[in-house]
């Protein structure tokens, strides 16, 4: 653990809500997976940036961090070594467990706790009302110290897996807390509200920025699918004259096969009107044959006598 000093500001960070959301569920959202899973129960998300965050604050000299925590030991030191990477957890300051919370007289639930910094300050003396900040996402945890409180944004499961910038703006604020000398940090937290109003316009500018990078990724996306669409009509034309060739060449085919057929049926008639010709040629030769014959007959009767 970093030795504590009484010129250095003390940084007591809340971890559910805060700089993780620890959920029994795991989170189905896409392209989305945990960071960690502990023993089969619990699902744990790290907020965007708190890495960098953590790693800031304890190489710099200035402050001293701690973490509030309710977990057992064994389910909160490997987040506690993925928060800070297993090099840094022995910048660590001190762990603040059950014991340093009391129970919230007015809380909604039974189970309600608040921060109690005199306990804090039994354990650690060099801390006091000068000197800490209490970072949170519930006030109602540090209401009696509302001086010191930094409130932050929760982290919800909605925020889980989103591009959440909270922490990437208390980095930045902690920056610039380092570069000046301060006395009581109850006045600075009082004229250098978070997050400062530079930051938020340079955040808005950034993210500007990325929905203008976003509205042209979506134009060229756009122009894209108008290419795909011009395309497909095109291939769709090309079927369409090819089925056109196919119905043609159909008709054709069906054309000659009437055709065929009516010069078959012609075929027919005349090879029926043929065989009838022969039959009426086959009856007048017998007719005139037997008319010859009579008239043979009679001249050789008229001979006779």
């Amino acid at each position: 653990m970093k030795n504590n000093n009484n010129n250095k500001i003390h940084l007591l960070f809340d971890l559910n809500g805060t700089l993780m959301y620890r959920d029994r569920k795991r989170i189905q959202k896409k392209s989305l997976s945990h960071d960690l899973k502990l023993r089969k129960r619990h699902y744990i998300y790290l907020r965007p940036y708190v890495q960098e965050l953590i790693e800031q604050l304890l190489t710099d000299e200035k402050f001293c961090v701690y973490f509030y925590t309710s977990m057992e030991p064994q389910n909160f030191l490997p987040i506690l070594e993925l928060i800070c990477s297993l090099s840094n957890t022995n910048l660590v300051s001190g762990i603040l467990d059950r014991k340093f919370n009391k129970r919230d007289m007015e809380g909604e639930k039974k189970w309600d706790t608040m921060r109690d910094l005199n306990r804090v300050s039994e354990e650690y003396p060099t801390i006091n009302n000068t000197n800490v900040i209490m970072i949170d996402n519930e006030f109602r945890k540090i209401r009696e110290m509302s001086e010191n409180a930094l409130v932050i944004k929760d982290f919800t499961r909605e925020i889980v897996g989103t591009d959440d910038t909270e922490l990437k703006l208390l980095q930045q604020y902690f920056k610039e807390m380092s570069s000046v000398g301060i006395k009581d940090i109850r006045s600075y937290l009082k004229t250098n509200i978070f997050p400062p109003k530079k930051i938020q316009e340079n955040e808005k500018e950034n993210e500007n920025e990325k929905e203008k990078e976003k509205e042209k990724g979506k134009g060229k996306e756009n122009e894209k699918e108008k290419e795909k669409e011009k395309e497909n009509e095109k291939e769709n034309e090309k079927e369409n004259e090819k089925e056109k060739g196919k119905e043609n060449e159909n008709e054709k085919e069906k054309e000659k096969e009437k055709e065929n057929e009516n010069k078959e049926k012609e075929k027919q008639n005349k090879n029926v009107i043929e065989k009838e010709e022969k039959q009426t040629k086959k009856v007048n030769t017998v007719d005139e044959l037997q008319e010859l014959t009579s008239k043979l007959s009679i001249k050789g009767k008229k001979k006779s006598n």
